[in-house]
């Protein structure tokens, strides 16, 4: 059977505490989501994936990342019920909570771990700020999977644990490791941690999963190579030529800056973490809690020294799950049984924390689509390319995804398809601007190989027009 940690009276708090604080988090975001739901629903990748399930009626995961579509199929059963698009784009940026509820619930209602409620609650709110826009983001999506799976392994009986338990195992390596190329080295810490914290896991089963993980992984890089991870291997040169100035990085100095800003709930939390290891003396963990926390960072600012505070987020998204995993180790497991009571109160604080900045952020988001709007409105009749050189980048972010942006957004307030698409490099598609009855993105589109029930277009003359 499982053995407890038995902790102080003074640490405990009611289960069903920890349990209200996750549902009142989710509802929470829930509700944002909803309210948001065309800052969501439309931003980059998402009208990209969105456009691309409607137009080959299939869904479409990236670059071998599969686990996407846990998350896509939300979207994608509204489009095969042939909803409107602003209910697609609903559908999208619900479905994210909705499978974050999963995960929840999994953790709360069936595996009844408080340890685990606790981490998902706190690195789901720990530092969550642009990737609340960017729903797409498969490193986000695979973090909660992760606390799955790591729920599945800790709630078991492993003495029962057989060929079935083994088998789903695998399945969740395998959709775990395909969902992002950094979910194996967290999955791999998260390990580490797991073995200093010595509570309610079979060793042998986490070394079996461990190896399962290396396994899929090493297959993966050999018969799954794609461009967009070719190239980000490639960032792990920065290890040689950037020595010895690892730390002296513009997003080093970024990130440090915004610990007293949007991070601040990962600077809070690190320091209740190092404070609680201290007083209960667990100075093994405490050590290999900190030393994975910096070597994550340590990796993530070499491979990305540049200073990109939007794309960074998604990458630091391990650092909160990092600190949330040795935290809960504070915690006496069992569903009858209780944790501290101002660890509780310190997790109302955090969550509270973050939606206050999640709908601070928001502003930011809608400015990005008045500024689509303005420009519908100022090239209307027209089909346009835009320089980035006469866009905002700095509010837009990306060019690339400008045109399905626009479709998105433009079908679903106006019920007409506007063609407007902001380009890095004009001169490509000069040779494209006398297109006509076509629509033009990261590639060329005929107007007859889109459906018609959500692109819908009232010129097929015109050729696009190049400003300025």
């Amino acid at each position: 059977m499982l053995q407890n940690l038995a902790l102080p009276n003074h640490f405990n708090v009611n289960f069903r505490l920890i349990r209200g604080i996750g549902i009142f988090f989710l509802l929470s975001e829930l509700v944002l989501a909803i309210f948001l739901y065309k800052e969501r629903g439309t931003f980059m990748d998402v009208s990209f994936q969105t456009f691309e399930m409607i137009r080959t009626h299939a869904l479409a995961p990236q670059v071998y990342r599969f686990g996407s579509a846990l998350t896509q199929i939300y979207p994608f059963m509204g489009i095969l019920l042939g909803l409107p698009l602003w209910m697609i784009a609903m559908l999208y940026s619900v479905g994210i909570i909705i499978y974050h509820g999963f995960v929840f619930y999994y953790c709360a209602f069936r595996r009844k771990s408080i340890r685990m409620m606790f981490i998902f609650i706190l690195s789901s709110a720990m530092m969550t700020t642009h990737i609340f826009f960017w729903i797409q983001s498969e490193f986000s999506q695979a973090l909660p999977f992760m606390i799955g799976l790591l729920c599945f392994l800790e709630e078991k009986q492993f003495n029962h644990f057989g060929l079935k338990h083994y088998s789903i195992l695998l399945v969740g390596i395998i959709t775990l490791v395909f969902f992002h190329p950094l979910a194996f080295p967290v999955y791999t810490l998260c390990l580490l941690l797991i073995f200093a914290i010595k509570q309610n896991w079979d060793n042998r089963v986490l070394g079996i999963s461990w190896l399962m993980a290396l396994g899929v992984y090493l297959i993966k890089r050999a018969f799954f190579k794609n461009w967009y991870d070719e190239g980000a291997q490639e960032r792990t040169q920065n290890f040689i030529s950037l020595f010895p100035n690892y730390f002296n990085t513009d997003s080093t100095k970024l990130f440090l800056t915004n610990s007293f800003y949007i991070y601040m709930g990962v600077s809070i939390s690190l320091l209740v973490l190092i404070i609680l290891l201290v007083y209960r003396k667990k100075y093994v963990l405490l050590v290999v809690s900190v030393t994975s926390i910096l070597a994550y960072f340590f990796m993530i600012n070499v491979t990305h020294p540049q200073a990109d505070e939007f794309y960074l987020e998604n990458m630091y998204l391990a650092i909160p799950l990092l600190i949330s995993l040795p935290l809960s180790s504070m915690f006496k497991l069992g569903e009858k049984q209780v944790v501290h009571s101002q660890l509780s109160g310190f997790l109302v604080c955090i969550c509270l924390i973050c939606l206050s900045r999640l709908w601070f952020v928001s502003g930011q988001y809608t400015e990005r689509m008045n500024w689509f709007r303005t420009a519908m409105k100022k090239y209307e009749g027209q089909k346009t390319i835009i320089s980035e050189k006469d866009a905002p980048m700095k509010q837009l972010l990306f060019s690339w995804p400008s045109a399905y942006e626009c479709w998105m957004l433009s079908t679903i307030e106006t019920g007409q398809t506007t063609s407007l698409v902001v380009v890095d490099d004009i001169q490509k598609l000069i040779p494209y601007k006398d297109t006509t009855s076509a629509f033009i993105g990261i590639q060329i589109y005929r107007y007859s190989d889109l459906p018609s029930s959500y692109f819908s277009f009232k010129d097929s003359v015109t050729s696009y027009q190049i400003i300025p």
